[in-house]
């Protein structure tokens, strides 16, 4: 079935910052340079209403209301003018239909500015073309100074019909077709030295202030520049302000109290928008240049960069998400058809960012080398190898994997970031690029998850499999802790990793002899992975009644035999079953049940194979 057209998507385009201080609503009101809405450009309010049919009678009785038009073949309503009150109530008049009435409150809804104030809009906008024309001499300025000097009213009915209200209009100049106006680089120089002299923040007097990012003399920004964090307001919030006198120490007021130069705030905030943004366009051909962010959860998310281009910061992000390619390109192999180099002494820096309604809030932050950081991200990857089902894609585990691995399932509708560890997210990041241990928290998460759902998916597997062989690598486990492997360790004989091996093969078991909707897994595995002495005696008991109940004679020798490799190493004498597991040895029993149910779970075809191998040889 069909779902209709899909909603389009704005473009992002870098336009002219505003200049220090400019305002949008009161008496004082200051427009765009070179781009901004229809009612500083065209000194006119722009709506449009959709209208299946119009009557021919309808249709004559519009003519007598200037600035508003039926369009057929489109099946609008334009309007493109400000409406009197005698002609809003004339519009209102002409028909009862539903559906006209509704066309009529969406123009009415957008006729927000009189006569006066667009042409006060509009005369702002053009004194400022005006300006920059007589003091660059740009041929580009001069045209369309013209074009704006000699509006009629048919350049405003060829404004698209999908244009809304908000919609934001820019120029072109015909010799330069391919790039925008206040690209061109006469332009650019005229506007970034104009908004210089306004007010460049820093100054050559001595100042009771210096600025906390130049160090020079400067003259405090009374309002830092929003950027867009998530968990913020979606109009963005500010990363330095001091709203309430509780903030403010010494007598100073406002941002006095960190006092930042208008050029810094703006180039910071300008850098941080970028980083942030999905989709950021290259100031010279406006494509997409690549992400530099990571989501860490609803309203926390990581910046990253580099001190000089590299092709390793183009594929962080893709290789964070475990995207296949970006993984390879960190083992020497070749990334959007360039080699990555991993030995790349560039600095690397990576900064963590929370959103609230109020204000931004500094997380973490980093510095290293590309060099190091690639190795400690393939590291990663090395760490987290595990045996996956047969019927499962093998493919790299995703950093959103894992956090949600850990966390309870949202539900439909939910955003699944908001049942992650608040802190959980950016300490797991923080262990991948530093190469240390990951937070004992993220064993503790994934633990919880196996014991509420009585489920090791192979996600969750891997993390406490990489949590267990890094700690240990790093000395935080004691010496005779094990090296876990990627697969079955038959030779492993620590008592947490057998039981888990034993409490696989007894449901299994299980699972052979009696068909049941539940296993042993469903009522046990949390005791059993805690106080294995509670439990273990009952379920080897049942082991045997369940034994008995093996049609084939076969299969009850394949489980007795199974039984008793798993338990040879577990001494009788000595209590085999210990009362309690601390929580790396519940990572033990956990890796020691999906181990063996993933041995016990391998294709008949495999071990068919395997057979055919061992009479050839």
């Amino acid at each position: 079935m069909s779902k209709g057209k899909p909603k389009r998507k704005p473009k992002t385009l870098a336009v002219p910052r505003p200049f220090p201080g400019a305002r949008r609503a009161g008496k004082t009101i200051d427009p765009g340079f070179l781009v901004d809405n229809a009612s500083f450009v065209l000194g006119a309010n722009i709506s449009f209403a959709a209208l299946k049919s119009v009557s021919d009678e309808l249709k004559d009785k519009l003519r007598d209301i200037p600035g508003v038009i039926y369009d057929a073949p489109n099946g609008k309503l334009l309007f493109r003018g400000l409406l009197t009150d005698s002609e809003i109530s004339n519009l209102k008049a002409l028909s009862n239909d539903t559906g006209w009435q509704k066309a009529v409150g969406k123009i009415l809804k957008d006729n927000k500015y009189d006569s006066e104030e667009l042409e006060r809009r509009r005369e702002s906008f053009r004194a400022l073309i005006r300006e920059a024309e007589n003091h660059t001499g740009d041929p580009a300025l001069k045209a369309v100074g013209l074009f704006l000097d000699n509006l009629t009213e048919e350049n405003l009915s060829q404004i698209p019909h999908d244009a809304t209200s908000n919609a934001l209009f820019g120029f072109v100049y015909d010799p330069d077709i391919d790039i925008w106006l206040h690209h061109r680089p006469d332009v650019l120089k005229y506007w970034e030295e104009y908004r210089t002299t306004l007010e460049s923040g820093e100054i050559d007097e001595p100042s009771d202030f210096v600025c906390l990012v130049t160090g020079k003399p400067c003259t405090p920004i009374d309002k830092h520049p929003q950027i867009k964090v998530p968990g913020g307001t979606s109009s963005g919030v500010a990363l330095v302000s001091y709203n309430e006198k509780a903030f403010e120490s010494y007598g100073l007021k406002r941002n006095e109290n960190g006092p930042v130069s208008r050029p810094a705030a703006e180039a910071y905030t300008t850098a941080l928008n970028r980083l942030l943004a999905w989709s950021y366009p290259n100031p010279e051909d406006a494509s997409p240049l690549p992400r530099q962010n990571i989501k860490f959860s609803d309203n926390t998310v990581v910046l990253y960069w580099s001190r000089e281009d590299s092709e390793f910061t183009d594929c962080f992000s893709d290789a964070m998400e475990a995207d296949s390619e970006a993984v390879e390109a960190l083992y020497n192999s070749s990334w959007k058809g360039r080699p990555v180099n991993i030995d790349d002494p560039t600095a690397f820096y990576a900064l963590t960012l929370s959103g609230a309604p109020g204000r931004a809030t500094i997380r973490g932050w980093f510095e290293s080398t590309v060099r190091d950081v690639a190795a400690n991200v393939r590291q990663h990857f090395e760490d987290l190898k595990i045996t996956y089902p047969d019927v499962m894609e093998k493919s790299p585990f995703a950093l959103k994997r894992l956090l949600f691995t850990t966390a309870a399932k949202a539900k439909r509708g939910e955003d699944p970031y908001k049942k992650i560890h608040p802190n959980l997210a950016s300490e797991i990041f923080g262990a991948i690029v530093k190469g240390y241990a990951y937070p004992r928290i993220a064993l503790d998460a994934a633990i919880r998850r196996i014991r509420a759902e009585q489920n090791i998916p192979p996600s969750r597997a891997a993390l406490i499999k990489a949590y267990l062989v890094r700690a240990r690598r790093l000395g935080k486990l004691n010496e005779n802790f094990p090296e876990v492997k990627e697969m079955l360790d038959k030779d492993c004989e620590i008592p947490a990793y057998r039981l888990g091996r034993l409490f696989s093969v007894l449901e299994k078991l299980q699972q052979d002899a009696i068909s049941s909707k539940t296993t042993i897994r469903d009522r046990y595995y949390g005791a059993a992975s805690t106080t294995p002495n509670v439990v273990f005696g009952q379920l080897i008991n049942k082991s045997g009644h369940h034994l008995a109940k093996l049609e084939k004679k076969s299969h009850k020798i394949f489980y007795e035999n199974l039984i008793q490799e798993v338990v040879w190493s577990l001494e009788p004498r000595k209590n085999p079953f210990p009362s309690n597991l601390s929580l790396e040895e519940q990572g033990l029993f956990a890796l020691g049940y999906y181990h063996q149910r993933r041995a016990l779970f391998t294709k008949s075809a495999d071990k068919s194979a395997d057979k055919k191998e061992i009479r050839n040889e």
